[in-house]
């Protein structure tokens, strides 16, 4: 009889989906990682900290996720309350079923993370891997904090027979399991033993919430006819009216409700991708366009719940266009909002970041520049740079695939053999490109090179100083690379939904939505593995793509008459034109009701 209350609990029968999606979302973070690894040096201040939030923060954000949404929330079914089981038993079974899944979700994720270090080992940075953490070492505390995070979910209202998922419970579960999260990391610096310093807590809860639990368990909570909160569980209808729209509450409730409050914010987050958010944090590497498909899979991964859900709707009095933009909208939303919310942290701190610098390699300093201000060549050769006074030297040049023909080369580059006046004239060109006002090539020689003991030119005090000495400078506006930016992150995904939407026709199984709905998500998953894949085996560098594309985009906007104003009307055209088709698309389907489920 135990074993058939744990084998129908939701958090067991849920595993399959919930174990592909959590691999889905480990595949993205393990593929994030292994690039940043192979792809840049490490960082030697705070080094150990590093590793170890971010091996427990690859390893925790899949287990939350399934923690938040994976339908736990139900402590037994309607049927279970009518059998002779104390609410103490049913209680414990859906606790063990919660840890039960929960570990499971846990274990493919290190079974994961471990085949991808053992796949591409030879790959990653020496330094850094020999320095990171291993999953052996913190295993111990993640099992013992997903055991204790489970025990603090259960304890909220523990009376009722499932918990209302609503902003209260969703506030309580974001911070128990940041709480849990912060605690793993605080104790991983301590003795491998601190693992039963959340094992003792865990117990210590579950012995007494079992304590307090009531004789039966109840649908509502128990309050005052007179306590707002009563009035909203139990249904009453408040006689002073609201101020929002009772029709606008019910398509927010039935469409995202608190799950997708939780949601978007994920959505956001790549929105900040796009928007280069990353490299500013980093080595200045621009890499957002490889970021594109897995945006698609996170604004079509929410869709197949929203379509079942979808025939409760049916009968009120709104139009299938205004559905479908209660539909659309929000996740749309929230990419602007995320890449807006990174354009303003980058306009935060662009006062403060150099984008014209000398690198030291082998010896020599040579001038870089944003990636956007160099240019594209489809040669082998390409034209030297040649000063007005006849010195010219070759440019450094990078294709777009490995040994590749078609790529870019920089215009401002200074190769061993330069001199002093040509550096000069270069940072003076490199200056006039990316900022708005120019400086001329004396100042620059006297102000910020010299020549060191070994006949090298460097620069004085060891880095150049630009923007810290001219303050008023600004960089040109780059303004036109966002409608781009949205018309590619947009339009790949309305097609793809018109795709998924058209299994909602008369006569089509049921079933074919669902295997076009793991297509399309398996297909978006799967192009955004293999972008990094390709980018760890070497057969491409992804800055060097996107700077291929940023270059395209600034070309586009001066050819086209009007500049870039007229590239956001054509861009904004071809957004709204899909939307349009997947609107036309949606207005067609056929809303089956749901099956009839079992009691739950």
């Amino acid at each position: 009889m135990r074993f058939a209350t744990l084998h129908h609990d939701p958090a067991i029968r849920s595993l399959p989906r919930w174990g592909a999606i959590s691999l889905a979302t480990m595949g993205v973070l393990l593929g994030l990682r292994a690039y940043r690894e192979i792809s840049h040096s490490p960082e030697v201040q705070y080094a150990h900290l590093r590793n170890v939030l971010g091996l427990a923060l690859t390893l925790w954000i899949p287990v939350s996720i399934h923690a938040l949404l994976a339908g736990i929330t139900a402590r037994c079914s309607r049927l279970d309350m009518t059998l002779p089981l104390p609410p103490r038993r049913l209680w414990v079974d859906h606790l063990a079923a919660v840890m039960i899944s929960s570990s499971i979700i846990l274990a493919l994720c290190v079974a994961l993370l471990s085949f991808q270090t053992s796949g591409f080992r030879g790959f990653l940075n020496d330094d850094l891997f020999l320095r990171r953490p291993t999953v052996a070492s913190l295993l111990p505390l993640l099992i013992t904090g997903l055991w204790l995070s489970s025990a603090l979910l259960q304890t909220y209202r523990p009376s009722l027979r499932k918990i209302h998922f609503d902003r209260h419970y969703a506030l309580f579960a974001a911070t128990t399991l940041t709480g849990t999260f912060v605690l793993i990391i605080v104790l991983s610096e301590l003795p491998s033993i601190s693992a039963a310093i959340p094992f003792g807590l865990a117990a210590w809860i579950v012995v007494r919430t079992y304590r307090s639990l009531p004789a039966a368990f109840r649908h509502v909570p128990l309050v005052a006819a007179t306590d707002p909160e009563s009035s909203r569980a139990t249904g009453a209808v408040d006689s002073t009216g609201s101020r929002s729209s009772p029709l606008l509450r019910t398509l927010w409730s039935t469409i995202w409700g608190w799950k997708g409050v939780l949601f978007l914010p994920f959505v956001a987050v790549f929105g900040a991708l796009l928007a280069g958010l990353s490299s500013w944090f980093g080595d200045h590497t621009d890499e957002r366009f490889a970021n594109t498909a897995i945006c698609w899979y996170m604004l079509l991964a929410i869709f197949p719940a929203i379509m079942k859900k979808l025939h409760t709707l049916d009968a009120l009095p709104i139009s299938r266009k205004m559905l479908f933009v209660c539909l659309i909208l929000p996740g749309l939303l929230a990419v602007v909002a995320g890449y807006g919310a990174a354009e303003l942290i980058k306009e935060f701190r662009s006062d403060t970041v150099e984008h014209i610098r000398m690198s030291n390699h082998n010896d020599h300093f040579y001038l870089t520049v944003p990636p956007e201000n160099c240019e594209i060549t489809g040669k082998s050769t390409i034209p030297k740079n040649t000063a007005p006074w006849g010195e010219a030297h070759e440019p450094w040049r990078a294709g777009l695939r490995r040994d590749g023909t078609i790529g870019i080369y920089s215009p401002f580059s200074t190769p061993p053999g330069s001199s002093i006046e040509f550096v000069a004239w270069q940072i003076s060109r490199a200056v006039d490109a990316v900022y708005t006002e120019s400086i001329s090539p004396g100042e620059i020689e006297s102000r910020y090179l010299e020549i060191d003991q070994h006949g090298r030119v460097v620069p004085r005090n060891g880095k150049l100083t630009i923007l810290a000495d001219h303050p008023d400078l600004r960089v040109r506006g780059t303004g036109r690379l966002f409608p781009f930016v949205m018309l590619i992150a947009f339009v790949p995904f309305l097609l793809l939904l018109c795709v998924y939407l058209s299994a909602y026709r008369a006569g089509v199984p049921r079933t074919r939505a669902v295997w076009i709905a793991v297509l399309l998500l398996v297909g978006t998953i799967s192009i955004h593995i293999a972008g990094f894949v390709g980018a760890i085996l070497k057969f491409y560098t992804l800055w060097v793509h996107t700077a291929f594309i940023k270059i395209i985009v600034r070309h586009i906007a001066t050819v086209l008459p009007g500049g870039t104003p007229v590239t956001w009307v054509v861009c904004g055209l071809l957004v709204l034109l899909s939307y349009l088709f997947a609107q036309r698309q949606f207005e067609r389907i056929e809303l089956p009701p749901a099956p009839r489920q079992p009691a739950d």
